[in-house]
């Protein structure tokens, strides 16, 4: 639970001082519009039922920086049995993890919504560059165990049988999503 609120409050402390740096809403506009988004139809590795709801639902995936073709992941998020896919989707500025389970359109499951411009971060160069910086991975179960052990905070582990997400914002910290009875859990990531 502690993790969780930490996340939070980092959250609110970027937005926070990222409303003082940025003075103008045209200057954020301009910075999200830096954002590399790319249509569904560039992953061509994703079903393409799967691309044509991307793009029924307006999705456009936002790259981490430098980093063409992230934020599409497969694997084991349901059970070990099937294999899924994870999409951060972003419309209007604003991101969710799409999950869809065993290839199937008709069961898509969206969560941990945040703004895109949350996720800008100063790149350290001059001129100055602010990269897109939320990135999805697998978590495996050793890595969910460990970081859970490590921060013994959250809700209770569930029994580990298949893998998570690791919603990351790049070099600053992660949450892990993990599919447990029925609910997408949010657990303590990477700090």
């Amino acid at each position: 639970m502690k993790y969780i609120i930490f996340r939070q409050v980092l959250i609110f402390f970027i937005s926070f001082i990222s409303a003082f740096t940025l003075y103008a809403q045209s200057d954020i506009d301009s910075l999200n519009s830096s954002i590399v988004r790319l249509s569904p139809d560039a992953f061509t590795q994703l079903p393409v039922m799967i691309r044509e709801d991307l793009k029924k639902r307006e999705c456009t995936v936002p790259q981490l920086f430098q980093e063409m073709g992230s934020n599409v992941i497969h694997g084991h998020f349901y059970n070990a049995k099937q294999t899924d896919w994870a999409v951060l989707c972003s419309i209007n500025g604003t991101s969710s993890i799409l999950v869809y389970q065993n290839d199937r359109t008709d069961s898509v499951k969206s969560f941990a919504s945040e703004k895109d411009d949350l996720f800008l971060q100063s790149m350290g160069m001059k001129p100055k560059i602010y990269a897109f910086s939320r990135n999805l991975e697998i978590a495996d179960t050793s890595m969910i165990r460990k970081l859970y052990f490590y921060y013994d905070d959250g809700p209770e582990l569930p029994p580990l049988n298949h893998v998570g997400i690791n919603d990351q914002f790049y070099n600053k910290g992660s949450s892990i999503w993990y599919y447990h009875k029925g609910n997408w859990i949010e657990l303590p990531g990477e700090d």
